[in-house]
């Protein structure tokens, strides 16, 4: 190694992120800290109308940071607008 002027790198650290919070768009509201109290518990209709409206939350609302700080749903509307654009 010496010969051709290599040198080992050593390891790095490791470094673990959790978040990207470098960006300046407004904070979210937390809204898994909601009431969920329901009128009826404990039924099976309480727990199908619990599931699928967080399903329609994670799916449709939730801002991605992998998508540009979007819901899905705006991101979808903006490719589509995109494409139409595009096929002009």
């Amino acid at each position: 190694m010496r010969q051709h002027a290599i040198q080992a790198r050593g390891k790095r650290k490791f470094r673990v992120t959790t978040t990207d919070s470098n960006h300046k768009l407004p904070i979210t509201p937390n809204l898994l800290n909601r009431n969920f109290t329901i009128a009826k518990p404990n039924t099976v209709r309480a727990a199908k109308d619990a599931v699928i409206g967080w399903i329609l939350w994670y799916n449709q609302k939730r801002m991605h940071s992998t998508i540009g700080y979007q819901s899905p749903v705006e991101f979808e509307q903006a490719w589509q607008r995109k494409q139409v654009q595009a096929a002009a």
